[in-house]
Order: structure tokens, then sequence, then C-alpha cells
């Protein structure tokens, strides 16, 4: 056991060394997936929105869709104030 730690490396075998570079390489590159995936998913999301607005307009009538809107408003404030009463009381 002494001598692992010794040489750096854990009893699962994990090197502890932080100097070696490839933490920061493997993390460097997570980072680059995951401002891709996200401006990717970004992109769809305005498109989609771009897209869906006027077809639901036709679809449904400017009443409808601002009563759909108005619905979507309602319940996204009563789920910031559960979450903080929620809060609030655990």
């Amino acid at each position: 056991m002494t001598r692992l730690m010794e040489n750096n490396v854990n009893p699962t075998g994990a090197n502890l060394r932080s100097s070696d570079g490839l933490g920061t390489e493997r993390a460097r590159g997570s980072f680059v997936v995951n401002v891709c995936s996200n401006l990717a998913y970004i992109g769809a999301q305005t498109v989609t929105t771009l897209w869906l607005t006027p077809f639901l307009i036709g679809y449904l009538g400017i009443a409808a869709f601002g009563i759909t809107s108005l619905a979507n408003s309602i319940v996204s404030y009563m789920s910031i104030l559960t979450t903080a009463l929620y809060s609030a009381v655990s």
C-alpha cells in the first residue's frame, strides 16, 4: 500500500499525478464537445420555434394560440413558486 502511494498510484490503479496533462486534455475535449452540442441544441430550438409558431397560429388561430401561451406562462410561474415554497419548507 505504501509503495503504491509512493509511485503516485492509488489502490484502484488510477494515476494520482495531476502534472501529466492527460486530465486537462480530456477535460478540454469534453468542453469542446459540450459547447458544440449546446450550440446545436440552441440552433434546433430556434429553428423549431420559428417554424412552429406560424404553424400553430395558422392551425389554432390567434386567440387559441394566445391562450396556449398564457397557459404555458402560468404553468411556468407555478413551477417556480412550487420550487421556492418547497425550498423554504424543507
